[in-house]
């Protein structure tokens, strides 16, 4: 099915088609059109408390995931249940497209590298939507974000997290961090796998490829992503004896999802 947050996805095109280029320059347009738009409006809110700022941020990102994947070809094919209650929710990494699909589908706060950050005008439109950048390697500032993540938590925002760190090809699970597993029991929320697969394979994006050339390649392929995208079992951190625990049984129902016997 086509779903994105219980909005219907416009058809994508077919994917061994390239689009024409007029209607390249005008999807690619339109997308950096309303991000930067939905940033400016969520930026310009004011007189509102931190619990309120947080909401408004992971609404205005959900809304423009939604219009971003229509823009954009994403189909979503969902399994599992969407969680009801504020979460930290853990998923394997491929590329840009993931927070885009799972924002569209759960309001959120995504935490990415901070290389993201500097990107023109791009990375200040981040910031102004709730993600949380972190310096990866950095020991005091992955503290202090995680120290941001929890407060997202506790006002009641789902949190979204890498753990792997990276992004990968989807053939491998690499070692999870710990961290973002003790504060999911600092909030007393539960974690929640998500296993991520998009087709074509070279939908992902690798950490050493280029962005500009890789999202040139989406348009040349006809404009088309299918993500398959499935909801785990929550689990409950605070369950967990500690949170190196907690992060090896996500990481095992992770890799059951993906169906694949990762050691």
């Amino acid at each position: 099915m086509n779903f994105a947050g219980g909005r219907a996805l416009a058809a994508a095109a077919d994917p061994l088609v390239p689009l024409p280029l007029g209607e390249v320059l005008h999807r690619t347009g339109a997308t950096f059109t309303v991000i930067v738009a939905a940033a400016v409006r969520t930026a310009a809110a004011r007189g509102l408390t931190e619990e309120e700022r947080f909401s408004h941020r992971a609404l205005a990102s959900y809304r423009l995931a939604g219009r971003i994947a229509e823009l954009n070809g994403l189909r979503i094919v969902l399994s599992g249940e969407l969680p009801r209650r504020p979460s930290v929710l853990v998923a394997n990494h491929l590329g840009y497209w993931d927070p885009v699909l799972l924002s569209a589908l759960v309001p959120m706060a995504a935490i990415a590298k901070s290389e993201l950050a500097s990107w023109p005008l791009l990375g200040w439109c981040g910031h102004a939507l709730g993600t949380l950048y972190v310096q990866r390697g950095n020991v005091h500032h992955s503290a202090l974000v995680l120290r941001q993540a929890l407060r997202r938590l506790v006002a009641g925002v789902h949190v979204l997290n890498f753990p792997e760190g990276t992004t990968t090809d989807g053939t491998g699970l690499l070692s999870f961090r710990r961290g973002i597993f003790g504060i999911a029991a600092r909030a007393g929320v539960p974690v929640v796998p998500v296993a991520l697969r998009l087709s074509p394979k070279d939908a992902a994006w690798l950490g050493g490829e280029r962005f500009f050339p890789h999202y040139r390649r989406h348009w040349r392929r006809g404009g088309y992503v299918e993500a398959s995208i499935r909801f785990g079992r929550p689990l409950q951190a605070r369950d967990f004896a500690t949170a190196e625990a907690c992060a090896s049984e996500a990481r095992a129902q992770l890799a059951v999802l993906l169906g694949r016997p990762f050691a």
